[in-house]
């Protein structure tokens, strides 16, 4: 399928969980990169166009996505990106709300919930996927 969708950048340290957000996303019409930490993140954000939504993992090796989100708010080009943390940890609620994000998904992801929290915050995809996604 060809994903003409907004762009959705997802900071996710596990490849498996990062590869399965992506199949996700591509499949129900949007433009998915990943990348496996903060560092590749801010890199990203520094050389390619601003995506409409990044989903960012909380427990990364390097620089925890609690670092990240709080770069990436202190950057005047990026401050008003839409973030959404991610994590299996007990804390994800408070930590959301004390970095002010735009919501939070907890793993394991539900997908109707990643779908309607990128649909919300990243706007609507392009089309119906192919098929359905299903996790192996």
């Amino acid at each position: 399928m060809r994903s003409d969708g907004p762009q959705v950048l997802i900071v996710e340290d596990d490849e498996d969980v990062r590869t399965m957000l992506q199949l996700a996303l591509t499949s129900h019409g949007y433009r998915a990169a990943g990348v496996r930490n903060g560092n590749e993140a801010l890199a990203f954000l520094a050389t390619h166009l601003r995506p409409a939504l990044a989903i960012v993992d909380l427990m990364m090796p390097d620089m925890s996505g609690e670092d990240l989100v709080r770069r990436v708010k202190t950057d005047d080009a990026l401050a008003e990106l839409p973030i959404v943390l991610f994590s299996g940890h007990s804390m994800l609620p408070r930590m959301a709300e004390t970095l002010h994000v735009a919501g939070y998904l907890s793993k394991p992801v539900d997908l109707d919930r990643l779908l309607g929290m990128v649909a919300r915050h990243a706007g609507r995809s392009g089309g119906e996927p192919e098929r359905p996604f299903t996790p192996e």
